[in-house]
């Protein structure tokens, strides 16, 4: 499956390694009363032996961390920021734009519950590319509580020495945002000679501005 929110698992009860909200009551409800300041997600600390498993599982989970903070994560330790992993990072502030705008609906965790290493394409003593699947509960609340999964599946490239990822992509044949609108529109301003740096910005700008009507 691709990127994406399964809006059609409203209502399902979490697997048993997601904390429900039946849960033992904590410090911080889940579902807390509207007025009250909202939990705010910080990042999983980098354990002892890290996998590539681990640090697709942690990305996605900041991710969809950063759609509840709505403010992007810090990826400093798990990913570098470059000219082959720009472009997630745009689609990260682009997703946080959406809850701050557009949905009516805010997160109010997040639980990654299955990563997958679907394939391994490549291999050195350096670096190993593998094509990865991710699955994550997204409790949501706009009134009343609902458990969507979401899920996404992408390519990344980690190094072995430091174990951070340094390439980031999504299939082609994923209708993500990324893959149709935000890739393409920055390859394109890439051709018109701007630097990657320019084209990512404003193929960004471009699809927030097209939210930003559709908020109105």
């Amino acid at each position: 499956s691709c990127k994406g929110t399964d809006k059609d698992a409203q209502n399902t009860a979490p697997p048993h390694s997601a904390v429900s909200e039946t849960a033992a009551p904590t410090d911080t409800p889940a579902a807390a009363p509207e007025t009250e300041a909202p939990f705010l997600m910080t990042p999983v600390p980098r354990p002892d032996s890290v996998t590539v498993e681990w640090l697709a599982e942690e990305l996605y989970r900041r991710y969809y961390a950063g759609c509840m903070n709505l403010e992007l994560m810090d990826y400093s330790d798990i990913m570098d920021r470059n000219e082959n992993t720009d472009l997630f990072f745009w689609d990260n502030q682009l997703e946080i734009l959406l809850y701050k705008t557009i949905h009516t609906y805010r997160l109010l965790d997040v639980f990654p519950y299955e990563v997958h290493i679907n394939q391994i394409v490549d291999e050195s003593d350096t670096e190993i590319t593998a094509l990865m699947s991710v699955s994550l509960i997204t409790p949501t609340f706009s009134g009343y509580s609902v458990y969507f999964t979401s899920s996404a599946s992408f390519q990344i490239t980690v190094d072995k020495t430091r174990m951070v990822i340094t390439d980031y992509s999504e299939p082609s044949t994923c209708a993500s945002r990324y893959t149709s609108w935000l890739k393409p529109l920055a390859t394109g301003y890439i051709r018109q000679g701007l630097t990657w740096e320019e084209a990512n910005q404003k193929a960004y700008d471009e699809i927030a501005a097209t939210y930003a009507e559709d908020a109105q």
